[in-house]
């Protein structure tokens, strides 16, 4: 997605326990992703509540081993949430990204 000028991409999930559905592909697209500046991120809810949770997209490795309750994220309730702390997230990354790095 693009949002006011800021390209994003958002893994997408639903789960009903600690465990979430990701494939090899799709660990493996969204690490490599992100490790080369991507701001893309895997957003998962919980069917059991209103919650979504956010990961930084080089952190499918750990959802698959410890699940969600094992790996860092943020928590919102809301889609509106999400979105007011999405957006600091994203112009934060591409701030650092633009900037000039030494030779």
């Amino acid at each position: 997605m693009v949002w006011e000028g800021l390209p994003c991409w958002l893994e997408l999930k639903v789960c009903k326990s600690n465990q979430v559905k990701l494939s090899p592909h799709q660990v493996a697209w969204n690490t490599a992703y992100w490790v080369r500046g991507g701001a893309n991120f895997i957003l998962v809810k919980r069917s059991v509540d209103r919650d979504l949770l956010l990961f930084d997209g080089d952190l499918g490795a750990s959802i698959l081993a410890s699940g969600i309750s094992g790996t860092a994220h943020a928590r919102f309730e809301s889609p509106a949430a999400l979105f007011a702390g999405l957006r600091p997230r994203l112009e934060a990354l591409y701030t650092e990204a633009l900037r000039p790095h030494a030779p």
